[in-house]
């Protein structure tokens, strides 16, 4: 496996682990710091440019992972807009982001092990 396509994968994992931790506190409705989905949302997008370099330099092919990251950053970003608003972020769209995230991390793990 390429140096890139390992970074992407380790910080989307790091993020998807942090993600976990932000939505658990707001099932249990109890207050979401800032910095937590700061850090979560930066290590996200610092995968996507690992991503994307992974795919320019050593031709990874990942366009349905990219495709599934993007869609849900997006969503991160609806999440955070919520946050900053000191609105309760909505469940659905939390798990809809979660969801969609997570398979754009199985889909790329599962591609970066086939090719090596």
């Amino acid at each position: 496996m390429k140096v890139d396509a390992l970074n992407a994968n380790i910080l989307f994992t790091i993020a998807a682990l942090l993600g976990v931790v932000l939505a658990n506190r707001r099932m249990r409705e109890q207050p979401l710091p800032t910095w937590p989905a700061l850090f979560h949302g930066g290590l996200a997008i610092a995968g996507l440019v690992a991503l994307i370099m992974a795919m320019v330099k050593s031709g990874l092919q990942a366009r349905v992972p990219l495709a599934l990251f993007i869609i849900a950053s997006i969503g991160g970003f609806v999440l955070f807009a919520f946050h900053l608003q000191h609105r309760l972020i909505p469940v659905a769209l939390m798990l809809v982001h979660a969801g969609v995230a997570v398979l754009a991390l199985l889909l790329l793990l599962l591609r970066t092990h086939a090719e090596g």
